[in-house]
């Protein structure tokens, strides 16, 4: 909620028209962020982007997929690397058709009576994701590239701003994720001691089709 009201004062400043459209992150934490903005922003509905997921990397991998993981980011500190790693859970193995739910399964999370996950009540059952990230070969062993990750956020993005012109759209995603889209659409790095979880950056289209951070 916090990071919502930041949105609008940041928004405010930027002298920027408030979102008409969210497009999310297929993992819950995202969703419970992305529906904290379209309370604030009456946005009635959120759509599901595979394309914003966590980076199917060994490091996030590590946080949940072994059996000691502690879901600290690269797995427990000063835990030696092992190849082959034993007891490698079956959903690492199998990547994101085992790991990522799609809009329907997510909007089932919330009941009609109230009951459930209060975050997934917005979520569109009917939106197709732009990337299909469950119909990709990553998994455990074999981990997606930086290179892969810049392709698929980026590309979510510009393809909704093509969809939508001439509308203020929010983007949910996670940290490593979000720097690989910010170099995507702007071909530079995050600025030195910005990015992060938190991190919220704002877009804007050029005259020369570029876009200006």
């Amino acid at each position: 909620r916090a990071a919502a009201k930041r949105m609008r004062a940041e928004l405010d400043a930027a002298g920027a028209a408030f979102p008409s459209r969210i497009f999310v992150s297929p993992l819950v934490r995202c969703v419970e962020t992305a529906h904290a903005v379209a309370e604030e922003f009456d946005v009635p509905a959120m759509g599901v982007e595979e394309g914003l997921a966590e980076t199917v990397c060994e490091e996030w991998m590590r946080q949940w997929a072994l059996p000691d993981s502690d879901t600290s980011w690269g797995g427990p500190e000063g835990r030696e690397k092992l190849d082959p790693e034993p007891g490698v859970r079956p959903e690492a193995l199998q990547g994101p058709r085992a790991l990522l739910r799609s809009a329907a399964e997510l909007r089932a999370l919330y009941r009609d009576d109230g009951s459930g996950l209060e975050a997934a009540r917005r979520i569109d059952p009917e939106h197709r994701s732009h990337v299909s990230l469950r119909d990709t070969d990553f998994a455990w062993g074999a981990f997606e590239t930086h290179e892969a990750l810049a392709e698929r956020t980026a590309g979510t993005v510009r393809a909704r701003m093509r969809d939508h012109p001439n509308e203020t759209l929010v983007f949910v995603s996670h940290g490593g994720p979000s720097g690989a889209c910010y170099l995507g659409l702007t071909g530079n790095l995050v600025p030195k001691g910005s990015g992060g979880m938190t991190a919220m950056s704002i877009f804007r289209p050029t005259q020369d089709g570029t876009l200006e951070a």
